[in-house]
């Protein structure tokens, strides 16, 4: 990947963003390539889907990939990943990481940060340069069931972050002592795993929000290869169901804000290409 300043559909891409991308980049060749050994099934989601398809590599102004992984898939690769992955990376999810919140996995490369604009580096904010991995539940077929789902669901998300919240006010040794988040996130995917059944046509991200659409699941089995910047990158082959879904005209731009903090970054310089 090129790492100098440049123009894609009227944007200026900077030479520091086009750096963690290369580190982003690298991060998803040993998770594909975990994936591959291990036939797990995996595929580009959101706007890294979008960018795959409509500019074969990054939405000029993306800062960050999106992958997804239907349930089993994921189950395997988070047993899988943090015994196979080289340093630096690691998998952070709530079960490893004490400041770690999202109910979905990052594979992060630990020696960067990522630090939000006007914020103090603290362990809370130093995750580092990531790539999110968001499992797809399988949903049941009427709404009754789904209705149940959810309000069962929602019970769970709001006590884990009332969870969060008293944690973080406590002293290190108490909260590590403690942990009852990693109980109710325990309880919360043994709830999301008990819907799961052959018959459901419906599969979503639940782990993300409440508020997701529901895709048949024909539209996630197969997967296809296309370009993304210098890798083939897999994708539903249900793509355009799903981004017509999601976006209605998914193929004309549309620069939107990324709805993540805008970061600094900073990046060991042995992690770079040499001149």
């Amino acid at each position: 990947m090129n790492l100098e300043d440049e123009e894609r559909c009227g944007y200026l891409i900077k030479a520091d963003m086009k750096k963690v991308w290369h580190i982003q980049m690298s991060i998803l060749r040993e998770v594909l390539a975990i994936c591959d050994r291990h036939g797990l099934r995996i595929f580009a989601d959101g706007g890294t889907l979008i960018g795959a398809i409509r500019h074969n590599g990054y939405i000029p102004w993306d800062d960050d990939i999106d992958m997804g992984m239907p349930r089993e898939d994921y189950d395997r690769f988070c047993e899988i990943a943090p015994k196979e992955l080289p340093e630096p990376y690691h998998v952070c999810s709530i079960e490893n990481d004490r400041y770690y919140t999202e109910r979905f996995i990052k594979v992060v490369d630990s020696s960067t940060k990522a630090i939000p604009i006007g914020e103090k580096a603290t362990p809370h904010n130093t995750l580092g340069i990531f790539v999110d991995i968001f499992p797809y539940d399988s949903m049941p077929n009427t709404p009754r069931h789904i209705a149940r789902l959810v309000r069962k669901a929602r019970r769970k998300q709001t006590m884990l972050k009332i969870a969060f919240k008293l944690l973080n006010r406590l002293p290190r040794w108490m909260n590590d002592s403690m942990r009852f988040d990693r109980k109710i996130f325990r309880d919360y995917e043994k709830l999301l795993r008990s819907f799961a059944k052959p018959e459901n046509r419906y599969m979503t991200k639940v782990a993300l929000h409440l508020k997701e659409y529901l895709y048949d699941r024909q539209w996630l089995e197969n997967i296809e290869w296309v370009d993304f910047e210098d890798i083939k990158m897999p994708v539903p082959k249900g793509y355009d169901d799903i981004l017509t879904l999601n976006y209605g005209d998914y193929m004309t731009p549309k620069q939107v804000p990324s709805g993540h903090a805008v970061c600094r970054y900073e990046i060991p310089a042995d992690r770079l290409p040499k001149d």
